[in-house]
């Protein structure tokens, strides 16, 4: 049984926890740390190329303004640079940025054993 059939067949859906509504929250609170990942995957993309992985890997859409003003932000914070690519702007991952992937390997096992604290097998 997958996650949308679970979905489906739980009572636990309609109380507004449904597994599609955790998906996107987690998503959308991590999407800076999603984008950093798909750039050091993929190189440079544009925020749509960003819009259609995160729709393809997750099955749902984020407007585009979430997906913009997450990327500009990024860019603020040196994570990202932005540089006209004919029609469309193209990010690439930043030295800061890269590090910050580093950080992340480092502390990969202490969030597997935060989230095994909030979600007991």
């Amino acid at each position: 049984m997958n996650l949308k059939e679970m979905t489906q067949d739980s009572k636990a859906a309609n109380s507004g926890l449904s597994i599609d509504a955790i998906e996107n929250r987690i998503v959308k609170e991590f999407l800076d740390i999603i984008i950093l990942l798909e750039l050091k995957d993929k190189g440079e993309l544009s925020g749509y190329d960003i819009a259609v992985l995160q729709h393809k890997k997750f099955n749902f859409s984020l407007s585009p303004g979430t997906v913009y003003a997450t990327l500009y932000a990024m860019e603020r914070r040196g994570l990202i640079e932005g540089h006209n690519d004919t029609k469309k702007t193209v990010f690439h991952l930043t030295e800061k940025g890269g590090a910050s992937l580093e950080n992340l390997k480092r502390i990969a096992p202490e969030l597997i054993d935060f989230t095994k604290c909030l979600f007991p097998v």
